[in-house]
């Protein structure tokens, strides 16, 4: 029995050196903070054999202008900002286009372990070596600003059950965050593309829910580790510290939030869950958050253009 673990950890390992080329990383910018996105495409340059980087038009800066001369590297300068869905679709057209098999998403503001893809990959190889049985895999990350590491999260009964996983685990989840997911391509065939009227907010939940109700798992993997920032600061409340968005960004996540509860093929345990949690943020914001009028304002906004339908680019 050991010897025939030992064959099958042999083959794995081969299997993992044979294929490893076809791993495609995108990063997508708008504004970065030039010196941290340095850093991301150093990193990423010696975990992916392709790396794409799309601009969605950042004004005053453009990637090619600190990007090491490097046949791994090529573009896509967006002439406006199609948003972050869009821009992944984009990449995984490029990526499909191009022969590779699995694609990594980064935004600007993640920063993985020196060895994450190969890990992501390790891991997504063992499920999909025969047949499609992943559609995604995904990491543990911290936040930039020193919070703690975030939990994966899935669904059980009625409520989003907040995973711990160790070092040696995988473990089933509902849905990841898109920036440091590495993806099957031939996922794509199954579930469909990222859907594009999204534009920013909720873009990672609505794919990764398709994905399950189509039958695929979603794994997280406690062996890999990013950083990653998660909203602009933090508030604390009643012991707990709640990232903090802009205005803007509470009109899109509130916007997209109410229209993915109303879509059909969403089952009711999600709709309930979602709308006890729209109910709990809009308490934060309105009682515990600086500029409770803004909040209010772009959290009504939101709501009466999820229910109406008014998607795409605020």
């Amino acid at each position: 029995m050991e010897y025939e673990d030992s064959i099958k950890t042999k083959q794995t390992r081969l299997l993992i050196r044979m294929n490893y080329a076809s791993v495609f990383g995108v990063i997508v910018t708008y504004h970065p903070n030039v010196g941290h996105l340095e850093k991301l495409i150093m990193v990423l340059l010696h975990q992916v054999d392709r790396l794409l980087i799309i601009d969605n038009h950042s004004q005053d800066f453009s990637p090619t202008d600190l990007v090491p001369q490097s046949p791994k590297v090529e573009f896509i300068l967006n002439t406006h900002n199609v948003g972050l869905a869009t821009a992944y679709n984009q990449a995984c057209e490029t990526a499909k286009a191009q022969g590779f098999s699995h694609i990594i998403l980064f935004d600007q503001d993640s920063l993985p372990a020196m060895n994450m893809v190969q890990v992501l990959y390790a891991e997504i190889c063992k499920y999909n070596s025969k047949e499609l049985v992943v559609a995604a895999v995904g990491s543990k990350y911290r936040d930039i600003k020193g919070q703690a590491i975030s939990p994966f999260v899935r669904i059980k009964g009625y409520h989003l059950e907040r995973v711990d996983c160790n070092e040696n685990e995988v473990v089933d989840v509902d849905h990841l965050i898109s920036s440091g997911s590495l993806i099957d391509l031939r996922a794509l065939e199954r579930i469909g593309y990222f859907t594009d009227q999204l534009f920013i907010d909720y873009v990672d939940t609505e794919w990764c829910l398709r994905a399950r109700r189509h039958g695929l798992r979603i794994l997280g993997v406690g062996n890999a580790f990013m950083d990653h920032s998660i909203g602009e600061e933090f508030l604390n409340v009643m012991g707990r510290k709640l990232p903090m968005h802009t205005p803007l960004r509470l009109q899109y996540q509130f916007r997209n939030q109410v229209w993915l509860i109303k879509q059909p093929w969403v089952g009711w345990r999600w709709r309930i869950i979602d709308s006890i949690r729209c109910i709990k943020l809009i308490v934060v914001y309105i009682f515990f958050a600086p500029k409770k009028l803004s909040n209010l304002k772009a959290i009504a906004k939101g709501i009466f253009q999820g229910t109406t339908d008014k998607m795409g680019k605020i």
